[in-house]
């Protein structure tokens, strides 16, 4: 295959996805929040262990499976003060016990109005106290 229909192929594709329609337009904003909710809902459960965040990627993946829009907003480390707290070493060797990720969905309301809902993505550390992102887990929400 050529490279041009290569990229033309992933255009055209990426052209499809762009005009999909939302399956949250028409919604409440309290309707689009519970079926995002819902879709989400145990979708990556358990405790992961890689370098690559597979358990993140599988949120996103579900996201685009159901042909919701969403952008990410941010991703940043971040120490809980409890963790920090139960550290032994010292201060300024406190390692980040989780990653937070921030994104958002929009869509057309039933009231014709486009909003945005606003989601949250928390990887938790589950490995050691000096390793804690070794292992985690994942809580998502929108609201």
């Amino acid at each position: 295959m050529s490279t041009i229909y290569k990229n033309m192929s992933n255009f055209k594709t990426w052209l499809e996805e762009e005009n999909a329609p939302n399956p949250l337009d028409g919604l409440s904003n309290d309707a689009a929040r519970k079926k995002i909710n819902r879709i989400l809902h145990g979708v990556a459960t358990g405790i992961f262990s890689d370098e690559y965040w597979e358990g993140v990627k599988i949120v996103w993946k579900t996201l685009d499976e159901n042909g919701i829009p969403w952008t990410l907003t941010s991703a940043d480390y971040g120490t809980s003060p409890s963790f920090a707290q139960t550290f032994s070493g010292p201060k300024w060797r406190i390692p980040k016990d989780y990653k937070q990720y921030n994104f958002q969905i929009k869509f057309i309301n039933n009231n014709q109005k486009e909003t945005t809902l606003y989601g949250t993505l928390i990887a938790s550390g589950a490995g050691t106290m000096e390793y804690p992102l070794d292992k985690y887990d994942i809580t998502v929400y929108v609201n």
